[in-house]
């Protein structure tokens, strides 16, 4: 590839060119000028000469010549006429006189010519009146006569001998017609002389000042873009990544002035680039730690999620435990008012034994029949209120279950309340939900301590109704031994059928509270139930909302990570430039 001329190069050939143009120009102008000066100085001598040579032509002369020949006194006249003049002038090489008619083209009648014509035109055997073939700018000079009517000159022209300008000269008959013309050939080689000399001095002179001006131009040119090449020099320098270039102001001129905004706008960039340096390094070190929070987030809301997700089993888990105990509670109430019922027709067997008992002793087979029926009646009853105790320690199984589960509940609430704290901002919302679970978790072991201490309560008074139950059993049993025996006894059966009244009694009354508390129980169990179910759909939604989050936090993730790309490469772009 062919290497770009520099700036400076072309403007000094610029230069040069303009220089030798004007060069020229001033030669071209001043050689034609000179020779305008020249031509008019010789048209006007060669005026002069065929004026006043012309004076003294007689046209009654002339065009009686027109008709004879060399030899006659006429033509002799005008020969004789032609020399002369030649001889007065050396300027003058002939004079002669043609017809101004023009004849095929180029060519007109022969009318008189001096005698060294007059010889070479016999010698070719031209004849008076015979047309002569004539250059062109002589008939053109010839046209331009006829129009004007006036002298005319034609141009400067060469032949072999020399340098020469025609003046022609209309001659008139008496009508005014021109019918000839007297014309002088004028030499003009003084006019090429002056040409050529002009030429050599415009040369000799213009040449050298040519020579000075261009070395002066170069030299100017030189210097005057010295602070160019000084910036031509920052510029690579730049281009390279350099910042640190303060370039020389040697002159205010214009290159002086750019040099100057040059380091100027080089110092602002300087600048700029050094604020985004340390920007860009501000930046990768926020996105990196921006990086780490969000994959530290990321890690906590997965196991956030996975927290939420074991505690929604466990809310699942206690749901099922609590329905279990719901039923089981409702089986106890079943059986414990068929324990009321049963006390409740003790007491009135109790109250017809007694009337029994008054009626005397005639009844004895019945009332040992009666005492069979109340034994059996007390080994159900022992029996129920046995099945009652039973039930009475499932149900306590049951809270146990349900305190293990509601201290569960209150522990992953706990966990999740430590990991939304850890979230910071983005937990405060599964912080609320957190201490809501954590609420529920503590009033479910406030019911469940409640049932607690209501089935100790029953659990005493079964423990009581077995005890008295079975003392009872024992005392119909005497009973009846003793009612076979003696009729005496029956006195004492009413005494204790009074007693076991009593005791029934008590036992009913007993079995109605422990109905009531046990419709009590399964109430609350009923309110735990429908607090579990709640506590699954909240799970549920935190699950939800953490899943949420998780999404959020991916998105957080890959933000980072893509501010994190654009810093890294914004602060690779900057750092080819130099700005320390």
């Amino acid at each position: 590839m062919q290497r770009r001329k520099s700036f400076i190069f072309r403007n000094i050939f610029i230069s040069v060119v303009i220089s030798l143009f004007i060069a020229v120009a001033i030669s071209l102008s001043s050689y034609l000028v000179i020779s305008d000066i020249l031509k008019d100085d010789i048209n006007k001598e060669a005026s002069n000469i065929i004026n006043s040579r012309a004076a003294e032509l007689d046209i009654a002369t002339v065009k009686k010549a027109m008709k004879e020949d060399y030899d006659s006194p006429n033509q002799q006249e005008l020969i004789t006429f032609f020399d002369n003049i030649t001889k007065a002038n050396n300027k003058v090489a002939q004079a002669y006189i043609f017809s101004s008619e023009i004849v095929d083209g180029n060519k007109t009648p022969l009318i008189s010519s001096p005698t060294p014509i007059v010889e070479a035109l016999k010698e070719e055997g031209i004849e008076i009146g015979d047309p002569y073939p004539q250059p062109d700018r002589i008939i053109k000079a010839i046209k331009k006569m006829k129009e004007t009517k006036t002298t005319v000159a034609s141009d400067i022209y060469s032949d072999d001998i020399g340098s020469w300008i025609t003046e022609l000269y209309p001659l008139k008959d008496e009508n005014g017609k021109i019918f000839a013309y007297f014309g002088i050939d004028v030499n003009a080689d003084l006019f090429h002389e002056s040409q050529v000399k002009l030429l050599k001095m415009t040369l000799f002179v213009l040449l050298p000042a040519l020579i000075l001006i261009i070395i002066f131009q170069v030299f100017y040119t030189r210097k005057s873009f010295k602070p160019m090449k000084e910036l031509i020099r920052g510029l690579h320098e730049v281009g390279n990544g350099n910042l640190n270039v303060n370039l020389n102001v040697e002159k205010d001129d214009e290159f002086g002035q750019i040099v100057a905004l040059f380091n100027k706008v080089i110092n602002n960039m300087k600048q700029l680039i050094y604020k985004v340096k340390e920007t860009s390094a501000e930046i990768n070190q926020a996105s990196s730690i921006l990086r780490q929070g969000a994959e530290q987030t990321e890690k906590d809301s997965v196991q956030i999620t996975r927290d939420i997700q074991d505690m929604n089993g466990g809310m699942n888990t206690q749901k099922e435990s609590i329905s279990h105990t719901v039923l089981a509670i409702e089986e106890v109430a079943s059986a414990i008012q068929v324990i009321a019922g049963n006390s409740l027709d003790v007491s009135n067997s109790s109250i017809e034994m007694d009337e029994i008992s008054r009626e005397g002793f005639n009844s004895i087979n019945s009332l040992i029949e009666q005492m069979g029926t109340i034994n059996l009646s007390f080994n159900n009853t022992t029996n129920a209120i046995t099945q009652l105790k039973e039930r009475s320690q499932s149900i306590q199984d049951f809270l146990t279950i349900i305190s293990s589960i509601a201290d569960q509940t209150n522990l992953l609430a706990l966990n999740a309340a430590i990991e939304a704290a850890r979230a910071g901002e983005a937990g405060k919302g599964f912080s609320v939900v957190a201490a809501e679970v954590k609420k529920l978790a503590e009033e479910s072991r406030d019911s469940t301590d409640m049932i607690a201490n209501i089935i100790k309560e029953i659990q005493t008074d079964t423990d009581n109704a077995v005890n008295l139950i079975s003392l009872g059993n024992k005392e119909i049993t005497q009973g009846v031994s003793i009612a076979q025996d003696t009729e005496t006894i029956f006195g004492k059966i009413q005494t204790f059928t009074n007693q076991v009244a009593n005791n029934i009694t008590e036992v009913s009354a007993s079995a109605q509270e422990i109905s009531a508390n046990t419709e009590e129980i399964t109430a609350t169990s009923q309110q735990l139930e429908n607090i579990s179910t709640t506590n699954t759909t909240i799970t549920g939604s935190i699950n939800r909302k953490i899943q949420e989050q998780e999404g959020n936090v991916n998105n957080i993730f890959n933000a980072s990570n893509q501010l994190y790309q654009l810093s890294d490469e914004l602060e690779k772009l900057v750092e080819i430039f130099k700005v320390k």
